[in-house]
């Protein structure tokens, strides 16, 4: 029973940290394009500013459901370690 919550546990505290930081990341970019909107606008870039985020909103995402499903994983292995004993 422990194995099972070690593992669950363990791989919760390290995925939470990648998808809090590919998140960050990406915020940190459409905060940055927020204060400087004139300058954007000037040169025309907001297509570009909205790819890029799109991209980074796309490689959080694909990390988070990898991450969910690892997560499902591991507190299904915790459940049944749990109940089978």
């Amino acid at each position: 029973m422990a194995l099972g919550a070690f593992f669950n546990i363990k791989f919760n505290i390290g995925s939470t940290d990648t998808t809090e930081g590919l998140y960050g990341e990406a915020n940190t970019t459409v905060s940055e394009a927020l204060s400087s909107m004139r300058i954007i606008h000037a040169y025309g870039l907001q297509g570009k500013i909205t790819r890029m985020y799109a991209g980074l909103l796309d490689i959080a995402t694909v990390a988070s459901r990898k991450a969910a499903v690892v997560a499902g994983l591991a507190f299904g292995f915790s459940m049944f370690m749990m109940f089978s004993m």
